[in-house]
């Protein structure tokens, strides 16, 4: 009984978290002067807060279909899908401690990765790198609270 409460806890938490990305691609990131990577922030911030298979599993497919049907998708549907589960696995079995931080740091680590994969490493130079590598961040801070405000709520 416990696990199927929270199966369903987290399921919520993955619907709750899964609606205001769709509003916040629609309201504020277009106001933005550079696109932000929501979907890699929320794959990652993501891998710390859901600990069943089943609901990321549910929370990636999500995020992907929406990268599908996005306005601006090119090979990130790949990358992301790569991205997210490798951070799963990466927050599974290396990872001793969850924090904030380490959520950042392995969101930079995968924010470089995509830039020298899609841009052959001439990102140092761009000013967009920057820009998009601080909003991408800003938007990882709004989502691990949210995450912890779902969880509150889903329980």
């Amino acid at each position: 009984m416990k696990d199927r409460h929270f199966l369903q806890s987290q399921l919520l938490q993955t619907a709750i978290i899964f609606l205001i990305i769709v509003a916040l691609s629609y309201t504020v990131f277009p106001l933005l002067p550079v696109s932000v990577n929501y979907a890699l922030a929320a794959a990652v911030v993501g891998a710390f807060f859901l600990s069943e298979i089943t609901a990321y599993a549910l929370y990636t497919l999500l995020l992907l279909v929406w990268l599908k049907y996005a306005p601006s998708v090119t090979a990130e549907l790949f990358f992301t899908a790569a991205a997210s589960v490798a951070a799963f696995a990466v927050v599974r079995f290396l990872v001793l401690k969850k924090s904030f931080f380490m959520g950042l740091l392995m969101l930079a680590c995968f924010h470089i990765l995509f830039w020298l994969i899609f841009f052959e490493g001439t990102f140092f130079t761009s000013v967009y790198f920057y820009l998009e590598f601080l909003y991408t961040g800003a938007l990882a801070i709004l989502l691990y609270g949210l995450h912890i405000w779902a969880q509150k709520i889903s329980h």
